[in-house]
């Protein structure tokens, strides 16, 4: 067997064969990896990699990691233009931070960040070219939204724990965006596309263009995306979506043994907390005498429908019923972001002699995403409307009965639909420069030096979101006895309590009136930058010859600075708003490393057998946390010529990054029962801060598998990776739950906790080295290539991923596993099937090519260890999405090509399985995993000169 030790010294003396050179490729790249680019010649497996994707080592020799990579030819034969779309079909990926997951976010709407094996995106090292790339938000994280696509060459996976050979972070693995630095010439892609139901339409335009100077020593490749797309801003925009699926507490259950389930999973789930015009219910200690009433369009005074499955004991259960005068809040939820993303870049270099390049890049990267999130209810959570027995817009039927009865006050809970929705708006510009020189001496030693700035500046607004003092002035109206108008009660008999103050009618949907709620709203407004420098020096080389080959060595260091500053409003500040009350934030690190690598080949018998081995230490200082040491030891081993065995064994890190530092505190809803008022479900206020004595996580990493490539069955590829990451001290807070548990039964953590009333209000949820997180399973990957088949070639790969293990401990003692779990309230925040995968294949003819992918999600549990006592049906349907493109090519000159392209995903326009989502504004399926636009169609042209 040809190893990669040996085919750097193969093609120096240009002594291997293209067929050698291909089986050594094939091998080294995967899983995951084999690279069958789809040239004009056919399917040759052109793409020859001598560095192994998995180390910096320039010889190389064979990746003891699992390896994926992404050819340019794959993302275009599929007809994609975003590079994390392609990425997210990919097994080993989970879509969490992506435009259909973000709908909510006021921060990050839009965003399309990676995340390996499900273990979020801050444990997913992303590099471009190799080198670390400026953060567009203070998590570290980088949205792939501002990184120019069009000069994308391939993109390199390395899936498992990679902190000894790239830094902290990689705990999950590295994703290396590869740019083509040397392409010539011109190439430009437009391309349009738009779902079945008439939206989520996107327009995309891409131009790349590279050119060398006539003696050749000078190169300059520029580069720039623009891509709008318009997303799915309504629920009810699908058919799915109509049916209003989700969870409610059953009426019917009488306990833990009798037969009947707690829950139920149903059609036509509505919010049962409010109505658009007012509701009055009973739980909320509203007079018998007024209670379960509600408000009709023109103020009317009507009885209250409960529906067919009311909420059980009046909210002390789901927050949802089945139908009757509930609030369908879900409809108007988004299911895609809209965003608009424009990017460039410059990439330039100079040989200033035979062994010294000098190179320099620039580049920019704007995202902007404009979203309705949420409408600004008014019930638990929100805070319920008092609203005084003088209000003067009481109905007058309703006033009687309060009159007759003595009633105070009436307690109303409200949807508000005509209040508007709260619009987040956002926008990232990220900018960035790296200079830099490289170069070679004794014709096996290359050293590289570079620096690095970079600035993300960012604004997020949430247009029309309500100001929650303004709002209570303005529904304590009250009669001016002297004028005889409706007055706010601060502003009774000439006082200014509260200025400008409008009376706010809300009997009724559609009563308030416009003057009243251009005063209670307004524009929360959130600035932050994120600065990045970076100074780094590497070189890598042969050592010495051993008989089995040379040996490879490679070492360097790196310096680092990352500071963010968030800046609020005033309003925010105060917690004025009714959501996006952020604090400011200043923090900011610097990082020292340095790291070595070896690769040393053992054995090279003449009969195939092989052993290589390699072995990686990095020491890392933070400024924040101090010294930590990272490693990692790996080899191959072959039999013979067809078989290879991997392993790798390694000790990984994540720093804490900024925000989970220094950020004071970001205000979430969640559904708590309060031991302190009986056992009632209630949705409560959780802040969640920071800490700046936080230390970096730890993680070991076990990695084994097997490349199996039979000489009796030529272009053939079979590979099984088996991986376990176990993380020690992750950063995570203590669930607000097991916060109120504990101050309820012993005492402890109460500071945490806030009472009103004798009722929970607040849980502080602080951010603690306290969390495990373990995932294991099995990658697996085949590829065939059939190179005379009807007269074209057929390529057929199969990618494919079973999880046997995702589980999560928030205490260090309760474990919570989410394998095999779907749904998207998974107990450990994790849901992931225990089987994905995804089989295609490419065939090309002459002119003409044709890609068909089968694409599996794995069904599942819709929530962890249910019973028939829990819930009426835990099982969620697994789901295939075929997707299908075609191209063809016009040769217009030598150098010239006009491809025409066009394609369907979601060809048979499957719907997502039912999952539905248990907050305010439910959706009915999980967003993480699931189509949610439908059947797709798209075409497009790229031009090549």
């Amino acid at each position: 067997m040809l190893t990669l030790t040996k085919l750097a010294h193969c093609v120096r003396e240009h002594a291997c064969s293209l067929t050698r050179l291909s089986a050594a490729v094939a091998m080294a790249t995967l899983p995951a990896g084999a690279v069958y680019a789809q040239g004009s010649g056919g399917g040759v497996l052109e793409e020859v990699i001598v560095t192994s994707a998995a180390t910096r080592l320039q010889s190389g020799f064979e990746s003891p990691k699992p390896v994926t990579t992404v050819s340019r030819e794959q993302l275009d034969a599929r007809g994609l233009v975003n590079i994390a779309d392609f990425l997210n079909e990919i097994p080993s990926f989970i879509g969490t931070t992506t435009p259909a997951t973000t709908t909510l976010s006021s921060s990050l709407n839009g965003a399309n960040l990676l995340d390996l094996r499900g273990l979020g995106p801050n444990r997913t090292l992303v590099l471009v070219d190799r080198r670390r790339f400026t953060p567009t938000n203070d998590t570290g994280a980088i949205n792939i939204n501002v990184i120019p696509q069009s000069l994308i060459k391939n993109v390199e996976v390395v899936t498992g724990g990679a902190s000894a050979q790239w830094g902290s972070d990689a705990v999950a693995g590295v994703v290396n965006l590869q740019l083509d630095r040397e392409f010539e010439g011109a190439r430009v892609d437009a391309r349009y596309g738009e779902a079945g139901e008439g939206d989520a339409q996107t327009e995309f335009v891409s131009l790349a263009f590279g050119v060398a100077s006539d003696d050749g020593r000078s190169h300059l490749v520029v580069g720039g995306d623009m891509e709008n797309h318009d997303g799915v801003v309504n629920q009810s925009d699908r058919d799915w979506g109509r049916e209003r699926w989700g969870i409610v507490g059953n009426p019917l259950d009488t306990g833990p043994d009798d037969g009947v389930p707690a829950r139920l999973i149903t059609r036509n789930v509505v919010l049962g907390l409010g109505t658009p015009g007012g509701y009055l219910p009973l739980a909320l200690g509203n007079h018998p005498a007024v209670a379960q009433t509600r408000f009709g369009p023109a103020g009317e005074w009507l009885p209250y429908d409960i529906g067919e499955f009311p909420i059980p004991n009046a909210f002390a259960a789901l927050p949802f019923q089945v139908g009757g005068d509930g609030t369908p809040f879900g409809d108007p939820a988004s299911l895609s972001a809209p965003y608009d993303r424009k990017s460039f870049m410059a990439i330039g270099s100079h040989d200033l002699t035979d062994r010294v390049t000098l190179f320099a890049e620039a580049s920019w990267g704007k995202t902007s995403s404009r979203n309705e999130t949420v409408h600004p209810w008014s019930f638990i959570g929100g805070g319920p409307d008092i609203i005084a027995a003088d209000n003067p817009f009481i109905p007058e039927p309703l006033q009687q009965v309060m009159t007759e009865n003595a009633i105070p006050v009436l307690v109303m809970a409200r949807t508000n639909i005509d209040h508007g929705a709260i619009t987040s708006d956002t926008t990232n510009e990220t900018t960035r420069f790296l200079a830099g020189a490289r170069g070679d001496f004794a014709d096996a030693w290359r050293w590289e030096l570079s620096a690095a700035t970079g600035t993300t500046d960012s604004q997020a607004l949430q247009f029309n979101n309500v100001i929650k003092a303004n709002r209570n002035f303005a529904i304590d109206a009250v009669r001016d006895p002297a004028t005889g108008n409706n007055v706010c009660r601060a502003n009774l008999g000439g006082a200014n309590g509260a200025p400008g103050c409008v009376p706010l009618n809300l009997f009724g949907n559609g009563a308030p009136s416009q003057a009243a709620l251009d005063y209670i709203h307004g524009t929360a407004s959130l600035q932050w930058e994120v600065r990045q420098k970076v100074f780094a020096a590497s070189m890598s080389g042969e050592l010495l010859d051993l008989p089995a080959g040379p040996v490879a060595l490679a070492f360097g260091a790196e310096y680092r600075e990352e500071s963010s500053s968030t800046t609020p409003d005033k309003t925010a500040v105060d917690g004025g708003y009714f959501i996006t009350n952020v604090v400011p934030l200043e923090g900011e690190f610097d990082v020292s490393e340095a790291f070595l690598e070896a690769g040393v080949p053992v054995l090279a018998g003449a009969n195939g057998m092989n052993l290589d081995v390699n072995a990686a230490i990095r020491y890392t200082d933070y400024s924040t946390s101090g010294g930590e040491n990272t490693w990692q030891l790996g080899a191959t081993f072959s039999p013979y010529t067809d078989l290879t065995f991997r392993g790798t064994v390694s000790r990984d890190i994540r720093a804490p990054n900024i925000g989970e530092l220094f950020q004071t505190s970001r205000l979430f809803f969640q559904n708590l029962v309060d031991p302190f008022s009986g056992g009632v479900s209630r949705l409560i206020q959780v802040p969640v801060g920071g800490n700046t004595e936080l230390a970096p996580e730890e993680s070991d990493t076990v990695t084994f598998g097997a490349v199996y490539q039979p000489a009796w069955l030529d272009r053939f590829s079979l590979s099984a990776d088996w991986y376990q990451i176990e993380i020690d001290g992750a950063i995570s807070s203590l669930p607000a739950q097991t916060v109120v548990d504990t101050c309820f039964a012993t005492g402890a953590l109460c500071e945490l906790v806030t009472l009103q009333n004798g009722e929970l209000f607040r849980v502080q949820e602080n951010l603690v080295n306290v969390a495990q997180r373990n995932v294991e399973g099995v990658d697996l990957e085949a590829v065939y290539e059939v190179p005379e088949l009807v007269g074209g070639t057929l390529t057929l790969r199969w990618l494919a991923s079973y999880v046997e293990e995702q589980s999560f401990s928030p205490d260090g003692i309760t474990v919570l596993d989410d394998a095999g779990v779907v749904g998207p309230d998974a107990a450990g925040d994790n849901p992931t099937p225990e089987w994905r995968w995804n089989l295609s294949g490419d065939y090309r003819i002459g002119q003409l090519g044709v890609t068909a992918q089968l694409r599996y999600v794995g069904g599942g549990d819709y929530l962890a260890d249910q019973t028939a006592e829990d819930i009426n049906d835990n099982d969620v349907d697994d789901v295939y999405y075929v997707n299908l493109a075609a191209r063809y090519d016009v040769p217009l000159s030598e150098s010239g090509n006009l491809q025409l392209y066009a394609g369907i995903n979601n060809v048979f326009d499957e719907d997502p399985p039912v999952a539905p989502v248990d907050f305010i504004n439910n959706l009915g399926t999980n967003t993480q995993l699931y189509d949610v636009v439908g059947r797709y169609f798209f075409g497009g042209v790229r031009l090549t000169f």
